[in-house]
C-alpha cells in the first residue's frame, strides 16, 4: 500500500466525517427554526383563540338575553291573545245583550205607542166613573213603562260606552300586538344573525382546531425526525468511531505490511546475493569447462588419426527435473536450489524435497534465475529440516 492510496483513504474518511458533521449541524439548526416557528404560531393561535372564545361567550350571553326577551314577549303575546279573546267574547256578549235591550226597548216603545193610541182613543169619549181605577192602573203602568224605558236607555248608553271602551282596548291590543310582532320579527332576525355569527365563529374555531392539530402533527413529525436525526447522528458518530478504529487498524496493518515488505526485501536481497554468488560460481565453472574443452581439442589435434582418441558423446539435457539444495535459510523459511528457467522452473511451481528416498518437505518457487531459483518451504518435518545437498524434484 503506497502513500497515494493512504492519502486517498484519509481524504475519503475526512470528507465523510465532514459531511456527517455539516449534515448534523444543518439538521439541528433546521429543527430549532421549525420549533421556534411552531412556538410563535402556537402563541398567536392561543391569543386568537382566546379572543374568539371571549367574543363567543359575549354572543352566547346576548343570545341568552334575546331568547329570554323573546320568551317573555311570546308569553306576553299569548297573554294578550287570551285577553283579546276574552275581550272579544265579552264584546260579543255585550253586543248580544245590547241587541236584546234594543229589542226590549223597541217592544216597550211599541207598547207605549199603543198605550198612547188607546189613551187618545178613550180620552175623546166620556167614560163611566167605574173606569177610574182602570185609568189609574193604566197611568201607573205607563209611568212604570216610562221608568223602565228610561232605565233601559241608561243601561243601553252604559253598554254603548262599555262597547266603545272595549273597542278602544281592542284597538290598543291590536296595536300592541302588531308592535310585539314587529319586535318579535326583529328579535328573530337578530337571533338569526347571532346564530350565523356563532356558526362562523364555530367554523373559525374548528378551523383553528384543525390548524392546531396540523401544527401538533407537524411538531410530532419534527420530533420524530429529530429523534431519527439524533439516532442517525449517533450512528454516524458510531460509524466515525468505527472508521477511526479501522483507520487505526489499517495504519497498524500498513506498518506491519511495511515491516513485512522490508523483511521480504531483505530476504530477497539475501536470496539475490546468494543467486549472484551461485551465478558467479556457475560462470567460473563454465569458463573452466570451456578451458578444459579447448585443451582437449588441442590434444586431439596433435595426435594422428591412428592415435586419435574417441571421446564418449556427452549429452547435456536442456531441462532437468531433479536438483540439489544449495542454500538453506530456516529462520525465514527459504531455500535456494540449482534449477532455473533453463530447466523449465517457473514461479509458482511445486517441488518435493527427498533425503534417502524419504519425502521430508514441500517447496513453492517464488523467484527464478537462469540456473538457480528461490523457493518457500510450504511444509516439512520438524524432526528432519531441509539441509544442503537434499534432493529436489520439480513436479510436472
Amino acid at each position: 500500500m503506497d502513500d497515494s492510496l493512504k492519502t486517498l483513504i484519509y481524504s475519503v474518511i475526512g470528507i465523510i466525517v465532514g459531511v456527517c458533521i455539516i449534515s448534523a449541524g444543518w439538521l439541528i439548526r433546521e429543527n430549532r427554526r421549525m420549533y421556534t416557528r411552531y412556538l410563535q404560531e402556537k402563541y398567536l393561535w392561543y391569543e386568537k383563540n382566546r379572543d374568539l372564545e371571549f367574543k363567543l361567550d359575549q354572543l352566547k350571553a346576548e343570545l341568552d338575553d334575546f331568547q329570554k326577551k323573546l320568551c317573555h314577549t311570546q308569553e306576553y303575546m299569548v297573554r294578550l291573545e287570551e285577553e283579546k279573546k276574552i275581550a272579544e267574547e265579552k264584546l260579543q256578549e255585550l253586543a248580544e245583550e245590547n241587541e236584546r235591550l234594543r229589542e226590549k226597548v223597541t217592544r216597550l216603545v211599541k207598547d207605549n205607542q199603543e198605550l198612547q193610541k188607546r189613551l187618545q182613543k178613550y180620552s175623546g169619549t166620556p167614560q163611566p166613573v167605574s173606569q177610574d181605577e182602570f185609568w189609574s192602573h193604566v197611568l201607573r203602568e205607563k209611568a212604570n213603562l216610562e221608568l223602565r224605558l228610561g232605565s233601559l236607555e241608561r243601561l243601553l248608553r252604559k253598554k254603548d260606552e262599555q262597547i266603545q271602551r272595549f273597542q278602544e282596548e281592542k284597538r290598543t291590543l291590536q296595536s300592541s300586538l302588531e308592535n310585539l310582532s314587529a319586535s318579535k320579527k326583529q328579535l328573530q332576525e337578530k337571533i338569526a344573525d347571532i346564530k350565523k355569527i356563532v356558526g362562523n365563529l364555530s367554523a373559525s374555531l374548528e378551523q383553528e382546531k384543525e390548524e392546531k392539530l396540523h401544527y401538533v402533527e407537524e411538531m410530532q413529525r419534527l420530533e420524530t425526525e429529530n429523534q431519527e436525526f439524533a439516532h442517525r447522528l449517533a450512528q454516524m458518530k458510531q460509524e466515525k468511531d468505527e472508521l477511526e478504529k479501522r483507520i487505526s487498524q489499517l495504519k497498524q496493518q500498513l506498518a506491519l505490511a511495511y515491516r513485512e515488505k522490508e523483511e521480504y526485501n531483505k530476504r530477497l536481497a539475501g536470496i539475490n546475493q546468494i543467486l549472484e554468488d551461485k551465478m558467479l560460481e556457475v560462470t567460473k565453472l563454465k569458463q573452466d569447462l570451456e578451458i578444459a574443452l579447448e585443451n582437449v581439442k588441442k590434444l586431439s589435434y596433435g595426435l594422428s588419426s591412428s592415435q586419435a582418441v574417441e571421446l564418449p558423446k556427452i549429452e547435456v539435457k536442456s531441462q532437468k527435473t531433479e536438483g540439489k539444495v544449495l542454500r538453506v535459510d530456516l529462520e525465514n523459511g527459504f531455500v535456494v536450489i540449482d534449477l532455473g528457467r533453463r530447466d523449465g522452473v517457473r514461479e509458482g511451481s511445486r517441488c518435493d524435497v527427498y533425503r534417502g528416498g524419504e519425502l521430508i518437505a514441500k517447496l513453492e518457487i517464488i523467484k527464478t534465475e537462469e540456473v538457480t531459483s528461490a523457493a518457500r518451504i510450504v511444509n516439512g518435518l520438524p524432526q528432519k529440516p531441509v539441509v544442503e545437498n537434499d534432493t529436489v524434484v520439480v513436479l510436472k
